[in-house]
């Protein structure tokens, strides 16, 4: 079993939607569960000349070139040191009806979770750390919250046409 299927072994609610939830420059941040395909150790990527900063560079993922992602610069966040529990997330992203295969490193990979939709509220207009564009949602969970990324709008038109000529290749 690897640790994605491990993670998606959630129990689900019929009046909440699933998230996968992650550590990123010290705050908790979710995703939608439904693009996420698996998740890996972070291990060391190959670099590509000629694209956007963030752009980490790419993976070999069982024959597949993946671009990947450095979630934290692309967020503005201060970057953390990669230490074992560092991940890479694996998402199919369906950007405009092209699938995009495509990566993002995370500091840690907390865990699936339920959170009923009483609990989503809806992005700030200011106060957030991030720019609000990649804000979907923020979750009150527990008292903890939670900031939803809306991740296909990580993303510019040159960056998915980048990252579609790659996946291409």
């Amino acid at each position: 079993m690897t640790a994605s299927e491990s993670l998606l072994d959630a129990n689900t609610n019929e009046n909440a939607s699933q998230f996968l939830t992650f550590v990123l420059s010290d705050e908790q941040y979710g995703i939608y569960i439904k693009p996420v395909r698996e998740i890996i150790q972070y291990s060391l990527l190959t670099s590509i000349p000629l694209v956007s900063d963030f752009i980490a560079g790419v993976i070999n993922l069982r024959g597949n070139v993946v671009p990947v992602i450095n979630l934290a610069s692309r967020l503005n966040l201060p970057e953390h040191e990669k230490t074992k529990r560092t991940c890479i997330v694996i998402l199919d992203l369906n950007i405009e009806g092209n699938i995009i295969t495509m990566g993002f490193i995370v500091d840690k990979v907390l865990q699936v979770v339920d959170i009923p939709e009483d609990n989503l509220k809806p992005r700030p207009q200011f106060g957030a750390n991030i720019d609000s564009r990649f804000i979907d949602k923020m979750a009150d969970l527990d008292e903890v919250f939670i900031i939803i990324l809306k991740v296909e709008n990580l993303l510019t038109f040159e960056d998915i046409e980048a990252l579609d000529q790659i996946n291409a290749e």
